[in-house]
């Protein structure tokens, strides 16, 4: 019974049928009181397991690069991760109104909506489990304050990217009788957020209550005490500013609890996982691939306002050693963030908007590696530009602001720096946001989603994906367009 509801909640499907990019997904949502958990290490292995699911749900080809695309950040006229069905538009030449997602039972690609709310419903069904069973243990507080400092993170992340990627989820907790629950229960994104910010408050009170934890769950990497104090505050942080879908929903966040949740944290090491080429690796796999995507022409427009957007029908002239003068970041080498291409290899016939001349390369060597090698999942650097907008937006201390911004502007862009009196300072900050954060999942699109910068009629969010809908008797629909 318990197993029929989850499978309502998240219905895992072989996705080797999609691709070969998805093949790691696992249904580990069997709840836990159906296996047999002997000793710490069980529940140790659980929550590692629901770490994997939550990466595995976000950080792939899907949905990794179909947000690049939708958010005008990567480009790709290729049809597999859906990049084709969110980047293409209708007239004018492209710049007109994107279409609605092809949310139906028959798409084509509907792995981009599936693998990340499957993925993280299954860390959320684990972590549940798991602060379930430890309710019913008789252990001592120091491992009950590990236990669950661990399963609340991990719950938060889970509900905080449901928040952040769909347009609505079902809440439901360790104490929640899954049998009662209905279509009906589905609740806005801004209460899922709320919840996962008050997971996150309580994975805080149990860190903070531990005398030591170690977090093994992300493959490579151990996580102290102190470092998951920091990532929780960060990630709180995170929640707040790109849960907003207009920049109404920007000006609305309570920015002082931004600064103080960064300031709280001081998040001064990047969360990077190490990809091992087997079931860790991400989507930079691809996304460096000059054949399958590019930079957008948008982004090469910012940094140089003469490369026009779009990318003209007839094309331009070669921008090759005009952009390296403008921002060290890009050049022809392989040291450099963002390399000259050549021509793209993307069909004409379904739109020269989609080309362009320049690849991603801050993580070259990660794709020549066959994925193995760093793969980051939260830099300080998106930290301390959160920062620097808190300071911007309550106009406190702003010459901090401009400091942070020139931490990349000047150090790795060789630019002028930025100073505290520029009327278009935040501007100069999403400059620093695009190119610095974009290789985390969809920071680019929840960035132009909050400023309003989205392509015309682009999708806000993902609706529930049509196979779960029918799952629920609940009526199929879509969003965008």
């Amino acid at each position: 019974m318990f197993g029929t509801v989850i499978n309502k909640i998240c219905i895992i499907f072989l996705l080797c049928v999609f691709s070969c990019d998805s093949l790691e997904v696992e249904n580990l949502a069997q709840p836990i009181k159906e296996q047999v958990l002997l000793t710490p290490d069980d529940y140790r292995s659980t929550l590692d397991g629901a770490a994997y699911q939550w990466f595995n749900a976000l950080f792939k080809p899907e949905p990794l690069l179909t947000f690049l695309v939708a958010a005008d950040v990567g480009t790709s006229s290729w049809g597999f991760h859906g990049m084709r069905e969110v980047g293409t538009v209708k007239e004018p030449y492209g710049l007109g109104a994107h279409f609605p997602i092809d949310n139906s039972v028959t798409a084509a690609y509907p792995e981009f909506l599936e693998i990340p709310y499957n993925g993280l419903y299954s860390c959320v069904t684990s972590a549940n489990d798991i602060i379930k069973a430890v309710s019913t243990l008789k252990i001592d507080q120091e491992t009950i304050n590990q236990y669950n400092a661990y399963a609340f993170f991990l719950r938060a992340l889970g509900f905080g990217y449901l928040g952040l990627l769909f347009d609505q989820a079902l809440i439901y907790d360790e104490n929640t009788d899954l049998e009662t629950l209905t279509y009906e229960d589905f609740v806005p994104y801004t209460q899922v957020i709320d919840h996962a910010l008050k997971d996150f408050d309580t994975a805080l009170d149990y860190a903070k209550k531990t005398k030591s934890i170690q977090i093994n769950g992300f493959n490579g990497i151990t996580i102290n005490k102190e470092q998951l104090i920091k990532l929780i505050n960060g990630y709180y942080a995170k929640m707040m500013v790109h849960s907003a879908r207009t920049v109404a929903e920007t000006n609305a966040i309570d920015w002082h609890q931004v600064l103080e949740k960064i300031n709280d944290g001081n998040l001064d090491f990047d969360f990077i996982a190490l990809g091992n080429g087997d079931r860790w690796y991400n989507a930079h796999l691809r996304s460096h691939n000059p054949d399958l995507v590019r930079v957008d022409q948008k982004i090469v427009h910012m940094v140089n306002p003469q490369s026009p957007y779009p990318y003209p029908e007839n094309g331009y002239p070669s921008d090759q050693n005009i952009i390296p003068t403008l921002d060290a970041r890009w050049g022809s080498s392989k040291d450099h963030m963002y390399r000259y291409a050549g021509a793209a290899p993307f069909r004409a016939n379904r739109g020269l908007y989609f080309f362009s001349t320049w690849k991603f390369n801050e993580h070259e060597s990660f794709r020549l590696a066959g994925g193995i090698g760093p793969m980051p999942l939260y830099k300080s650097t998106e930290a301390r530009l959160f920062k620097a907008e808190a300071h911007i937006r309550l106009g406190i201390d702003i010459e901090q602001a401009a400091s942070i911004i020139n931490q990349t502007r000047v150090v790795k862009g060789k630019k002028e720096p930025a100073k505290a009196t520029d009327p278009d300072l935040l501007d100069k900050l999403f400059y620093e946001r695009y190119l610095e954060t974009i290789d985390a999942i969809a920071n680019g699109f929840f960035d132009r989603r909050r400023t309003d910068d989205l392509g015309l009629k682009q999708f806000l969010h993902f609706p529930v994906p049509a196979r779960n809908l029918q799952t629920w008797g609940a009526e199929i629909y879509t969003t965008g367009g």
